[in-house]
């Protein structure tokens, strides 16, 4: 084994002090990082995520120095630091090894523990001059460090280096927050009245899904081509549709806020950039995050139906009708729901007002019919009470709607 120059040495403690330099900004705003993150998820931050995830963030976030900077600084630094990381999973410092009360907690902890091995290869460069690191099949040894000049932080590389690690852990953090509160709920439609978007082969249906998108930003459309075979059958584009969020419920389909939709989403349609900041392309959440999935039913004109049973229960489940929430009695004290406002504008007004809007706005007429309680809430800014049977029937080819008076069932 050959000794170390004394040049060597100061070489390799110039970028280990570097390299905690790099630590102590990811470090900092990082932490920033997790707090938006539960913010915008609407979670909270109160519990340890456990010591395997915060080093795989933080093992991903460092890799990405390889892919920063060309030439062997992103090489053997990428490697040395994510190797550092990975040497952790099965034999964590002693300040790592217990519980945390929060991810920040854990994060901050796991951060100083970088610092503090750094400290000790930086004040023993000789002891561990042939120390290994291994990542993702690459190995470095510390010596390699005196054979490259780390960026400091005066340097404009190491701001772009820091952002480029930053980004990493954000996007990284993203990923197992999405996994561990959302789902990805696929909207199963009736295969008697799929949506169905007329236009030309040639000529595929992103301007109305850029449309759709803008009003439902935690949605995510795939199309295809059908061709009809006549009669009520037409020609046209096949969408289905997927939503980001938590579980979907019969008045609400609890899809991800539009704030968390601005900071995750950079596109809408592939190509059309609505955040250049922003952390994934849509196709990549919905089909690369590998986010859990279930699906929903949705029976035509009556909103989202679980999937069913296997067997038919031997009696009604009183535990699951409907009963009024005190948010829809709150709303209608202050005069804020449905059916204050029918009383005040007339029945015909509303319905008229909710046609002419679905008329003439196809989007609008879409959520209408698979989420009307919640469309609807939306569109006239009032609370529908739970107990309302609320059915939107799309009139067309292979539909015919037709409303009759409730009957006297003690006439037979």
């Amino acid at each position: 084994m050959s000794s170390p120059t004394a040049a060597d040495i100061t070489k390799v403690q110039n970028n280990l002090k570097n390299m905690q330099e790099l630590n102590d900004y990811v470090h900092n705003y990082g932490q920033d990082k997790i707090t938006n993150a539960y913010l915008l998820l609407s979670e909270h931050d109160k519990s340890d995520p456990g010591l395997k995830i915060v080093l795989s963030i933080m093992k991903g976030a460092f890799g990405k120095i390889g892919s920063s900077i060309a030439g062997p600084v992103g090489s053997i630094v990428g490697n040395f630091l994510a190797g550092l990381i990975s040497s952790w999973y099965d034999k964590p410092p002693a300040d790592i090894k217990g519980s945390f009360a929060s991810y920040v907690n854990r994060f901050s902890k796991t951060c100083i523990a970088v610092d503090t091995q750094l400290a000790a290869y930086h004040a023993n460069v000789v002891g561990n001059w042939e120390k290994s690191f291994t990542f993702e099949g690459s190995t470095t040894t510390l010596s390699e460090l005196a054979t490259i000049a780390f960026p400091d932080k005066t340097d404009p590389k190491f701001l772009d280096l820091a952002k480029a690690v930053l980004l990493g852990l954000d996007r990284n953090l993203w990923q197992q927050m999405l996994d561990t509160y959302k789902v990805i709920t696929f909207w199963q439609d009736d295969p008697m009245h799929p949506l169905v978007i007329k236009g030309d082969k040639s000529t595929p249906p992103t301007k109305w899904v850029q449309s759709f998108y803008a009003k439902n930003p935690a949605y995510y459309c795939i199309w295809g081509w059908h061709e009809g075979s006549g009669c009520t059958d037409y020609s046209g584009w096949i969408i289905k549709e997927y939503s980001l969020g938590t579980e979907a419920q019969l008045y609400k389909d609890n899809s991800l806020n539009i704030d968390a939709c601005k900071y995750l989403f950079k596109d809408s349609t592939p190509g059309v950039v609505i955040n250049p900041d922003g952390l994934f392309t849509r196709e990549e959440v919905f089909n690369s995050l590998n986010i859990k999935e279930e699906t929903y039913k949705l029976n035509s004109g009556s909103g989202y139906l679980p999937n069913p049973s296997s067997r038919i229960p031997a009696i009604v489940d009183m535990a699951t009708t409907p009963t009024l929430s005190k948010s829809y009695l709150r709303a209608h004290k202050e005069g804020k729901s449905l059916s204050k406002l029918i009383e005040t504008e007339g029945r015909e007004k509303v319905q008229q007002k909710i046609i002419a809007k679905a008329a003439s706005d196809s989007v609008f007429a879409h959520n209408l019919s698979v989420r009307p309680y919640q469309t609807l809430e939306e569109f006239l800014g009032v609370k529908i009470p739970e107990v309302l049977d609320l059915k939107i029937v799309v009139e067309g080819g292979k539909t015919f709607g037709l409303v009759i008076p409730e009957p006297d069932y003690s006439k037979v």
